[in-house]
């Protein structure tokens, strides 16, 4: 596990590194590095010795590098990878976690219907333990998926939907500002307020 912990720092590194660096060619560069990491990381799971939350963080890791990548199709599968382990862990709040992920993935393939499953679920597991900024990024990432149907709305001439939609992801990024607000969470209340003037 000592190799595989060395990886996986070096990945999140060269992830955040990018991240950085949006649009350059080190931002392609260090995403590269990064899921190269992973990958070997998840080699170093093959042989059954590291422990399944370990080889839980190595698909979620690769997923993460894959959303940033928009490589959506690749994400989903890793992120499901992560959930099944998740699952046969019985770890409900790490299921939760990868749960927020895989919405955002299949939101991202315009799988709208299951986004909006998974993120729900996900809302009632960090309800329950009181994770304000899950709650919050969670509230944010459900207006999303509304907003995504307002715009597929728009394009059908559908005015009945859109103001539908338009009044669900509004109400839900009230919630998620007033939410973030209350607690402090600066990059959530930047969120929600991005997502406010996209309406």
């Amino acid at each position: 596990e000592a190799e595989f912990h060395a990886l996986n720092g070096h990945a999140l590194k060269d992830a955040a590194c990018a991240r950085s660096l949006p649009g350059s060619l080190e931002y392609t560069k260090e995403l590269r590095c990064a899921l190269e990491c992973f990958a070997r990381c998840i080699e170093l799971c093959a042989d059954g010795t590291v422990r399944d939350n370990v080889r839980s963080v190595a698909h979620t890791g690769q997923g993460l590098v894959f959303l940033l990548m928009q490589r959506f199709d690749d994400a989903k599968s890793a992120f499901e990878e992560s959930l099944a382990i998740r699952r046969r862990m019985q770890d409900e709040f790490g299921c939760a976690t990868v749960l927020s992920n895989l919405g955002i993935a299949l939101m991202r393939l315009a799988d709208l219907g299951r986004a909006e499953v998974c993120l729900s679920q996900a809302m009632e597991v960090f309800k329950q333990f009181e994770h304000v900024a899950g709650m919050a990024q969670i509230l944010n990432d459900l207006a999303g998926v509304h907003i995504y149907r307002l715009i597929l709305a728009k394009k059908r001439g559908e005015n009945s939907l859109v103001a539908r939609e338009e009044m669900q992801a509004h109400g839900l990024l009230l919630q998620s500002l007033e939410l973030a607000t209350h607690h402090g969470l600066a990059i959530k209340v930047q969120q929600a307020k991005r997502n406010l003037q996209r309406l």
